[in-house]
């Protein structure tokens, strides 16, 4: 068990870390993405027999035969629907389709409103430990502490850290449904399935070198943050020290100075992050188009 916690903790630190705060209420996250999932693609597979519907002009046991050589083992989906007594009809087909999406827009009401409850409670959870630990901190330690630290930790770094949980929730529900996803293509076309698979992993080591960039700047600029409070404090509990000396346009020189630095890191941040994004299709058709040539 102990060994289980150490991996969990040196290769999931993220998931363990919200983890701790979040207990059981990640795996309903999770569970409802996919449900969301599931019902996604069962209703996408249903476009299958409709396709055969538009291209054929037979009749609906020959649709069905043609859509469940098409679907694979995903064919359940249309025997299901034949073993019920109804006719495979246009009109059938999209009203089965329309329920799959019904289900699926009630399930990610459900995912969304939840998820919605768990951030506030993560956030509430951080704040009240961030009082409470402030509250009990020895006076010598303060003394000697980075009061921008201290500042930072209790106020911008808490918006920073839910929206971090934000961000991993959507990776992880993405994950899932790319996860659900590639279990259907598998049911429906295993080999063709599988060369996506290896695609989306090789492509999966470009998007991680960009990631690990990203946290590593992320670290930096939450450390000028750190410096740039602290500086502002100072200038303000010592701004008639400053003014008396004549050090107060030199002193606002240093945080002028800061801001740069902290807006250079900012935007190396963004282009990361637009880089991410800007590739993800791209790379994802490229892998289609070379596994179908």
């Amino acid at each position: 068990m102990n060994k289980l916690k150490i991996l969990i903790a040196r290769y999931f630190s993220n998931f363990a870390y919200f983890y701790g705060f979040l207990g059981y209420r990640l795996f309903v996250i999770l569970g409802l993405s996919i449900v969301v999932g599931v019902l996604d693609g069962f209703g996408l597979a249903m476009f299958v027999p409709l396709l055969q519907f538009a291209s054929q002009r037979e009749g609906g046991d020959a649709v069905a035969s043609g859509a469940s050589e098409t679907m694979g083992n995903l064919s359940f989906l249309i025997d299901g629907l034949q073993a019920t007594g109804l006719p495979l009809t246009v009109i059938t087909v999209l009203m089965v389709m329309l329920g799959f999406f019904l289900l699926k827009g009630g399930a990610k009401f459900v995912e969304l409103y939840v998820g919605s409850l768990y951030i506030r409670f993560f956030g509430q959870t951080i704040r009240e430990s961030n009082v409470l630990g402030l509250a009990g901190y020895r006076f010598d330690r303060f003394v000697n502490a980075d009061v921008g630290q201290i500042q930072n930790t209790l106020t911008g770094e808490v918006g920073r850290v839910l929206s971090a949980y934000r961000y991993y929730v959507a990776v992880i529900q993405n994950t899932i449904l790319i996860a659900v996803y590639a279990g259907l293509a598998f049911l429906a076309n295993p080999q063709f399935a599988l060369f996506i698979v290896v695609g989306g992993v090789l492509s999966n080591m470009v998007f991680t070198t960009l990631y690990n960039a990203t946290k590593r700047f992320s670290r930096i600029f939450t450390a000028q943050v750190h410096q740039y409070y602290g500086l502002m404090i100072q200038q303000v509990s010592q701004f008639k020290y400053l003014k008396a000396t004549g050090l107060s346009w030199f002193y606002a020189g240093k945080l002028r100075k800061k801001i740069h630095e902290m807006e250079a890191t900012q935007l190396r941040i963004n282009t990361l992050n637009a880089l991410m994004n800007s590739l993800r299709e791209p790379l994802m058709m490229t892998v289609v188009v070379l596994v179908i040539l």
